[in-house]
């Protein structure tokens, strides 16, 4: 009831809520992954994009065709490209931090990514997702599951990532991988004329 209340006062002051932003954690418990995905699994490889590779996600991201469900792209004021934009700009400043983009690959063609930003005890899975140009079976949850390894073999604790409550599929992605719920946050939005 008290969410309730506070989310009515707020909407008097011209807020309103775009999505619950749900906080996961990974402390390394093993996967719940069908038959299907550890075969598929056994048949990708992860590894730190090259340059050439980094520039061929960054573009794919930026062009807003990826994440459709993010808070920017739902928001009428900003829209998928701006979006995508977004993102790309965040795992080059992940990268500049000495973050690590590692991409998945089947017979040599990229499938999908994850970002990863090492911490001081701890990784953060920035983000991860499909490619559109050679998208695969279990692709998301195999790059989840990459994330949460990589944080793992570099001597990390734990891992995080967010989800979005608008991404129903990556919430589920994430905790076949291993992720466990942490917490909840409201995301509220307000424009300014």
């Amino acid at each position: 009831m008290e969410e309730l209340i506070f989310l009515q006062l707020h909407r008097k002051n011209g807020f309103y809520l775009i999505e619950t932003q749900l906080n996961l954690i990974s402390r390394f418990s093993e996967p719940n992954f069908s038959p299907l995905v550890k075969r598929f699994l056994d048949s990708i490889n992860f590894e730190d994009a090259n340059d050439v590779e980094t520039e061929l996600v960054l573009s794919e991201i930026a062009s807003g065709e990826i994440f459709k469900t993010d808070r920017i792209a739902l928001d009428p004021h900003f829209g998928c490209k701006i979006a995508g934009v977004r993102y790309a700009n965040w795992i080059r400043d992940t990268l500049n931090c000495s973050g690590h983009l590692l991409v998945a690959k089947k017979n040599g063609a990229l499938s999908g990514f994850v970002s990863v930003a090492l911490k001081d005890d701890y990784a953060d899975a920035i983000l991860g997702g499909a490619l559109s140009s050679n998208r695969i079976p279990s692709i998301g949850v195999m790059c989840s599951y990459a994330g949460v390894t990589f944080a793992r073999e570099t001597g990390a604790k734990y891992v995080i990532t967010s989800v979005s409550s608008n991404n129903i599929p990556a919430m589920k992605i994430n905790l076949a991988a291993g992720y466990e719920i942490k917490d909840s946050l409201y995301v509220l939005v307000r424009h300014i004329s």
